[in-house]
């Protein structure tokens, strides 16, 4: 799968993706990230800095292009900082922490003050949207399969990209885990994902402070 035609594809208006096919290129981004790591911490090694820029440069916009931001910096710049900073390219952790940080504090601040969940607020009532609720409302942390199909309304959120996200606005949205075609993999109760979430905010901020402490 070349991820340049991607890049140009999903340029255009209007453009979206189902969701098996949104999975499957999300797996293929993942993959290319180490590769983005070597290629930049080759770049920094031999101080190639026209083409470290370059690089930096590409991916800060695609990160703008990109449908929902924090699953960009938490699926690639979080891992990419993180390398950074084992492989000591402080400046570099830096600058990802820099673009990263408001954008975690920005979803974890809503989810403070959110007072209803997207599935508290779904307007469809049919049946496959009752179970979906009924989930949602379950204490008890899990994952589930959930076929779609048979809600014309889900599909055409789910194909529009705003049915689920892969990382909550609220305490009991419910999450992607997998996609197969129209069968989704959905986690309720999401707080694994918050745990997450604000532990690579305070890893992004150390990286912040460290120039303030030196």
């Amino acid at each position: 799968m070349d991820l340049n035609i991607w890049v140009d594809v999903l340029a255009a208006p209007m453009t979206h993706l189902a969701p098996s096919l949104a999975a499957r290129l999300t797996l293929q981004v993942l993959a290319a990230v180490k590769e983005v790591q070597d290629a930049i911490w080759i770049c920094h090694y031999v101080r190639a800095d026209d083409a470290l820029a370059n690089l930096l440069d590409r991916l800060f916009t695609q990160q703008a292009m990109h449908m929902d931001q924090v699953t960009f910096i938490m699926d690639v710049f979080v891992p990419l900082h993180d390398a950074f900073v084992d492989s000591d390219l402080a400046s570099l952790a830096m600058d990802l922490a820099m673009r990263s940080v408001p954008v975690l504090a920005a979803r974890l601040a809503l989810m403070s003050t959110r007072e209803t969940s997207t599935m508290a607020a779904w307007p469809c009532d049919c049946r496959t949207c009752t179970k979906l609720k009924t989930f949602a409302r379950d204490p008890e942390p899990r994952t589930e399969w959930f076929v779609t199909r048979g809600c014309k309304y889900l599909t055409q959120r789910m194909e529009a990209g705003t049915a689920f996200h892969w990382y909550p606005s609220h305490a009991q949205d419910l999450c992607w885990e997998l996609v197969h075609k129209h069968t989704p993999s959905l986690v309720n109760n999401p707080t694994d994902l918050v745990t997450k979430m604000h532990d690579a905010k305070a890893r992004l901020e150390r990286s912040l402070a460290a120039p303030l402490q030196n």
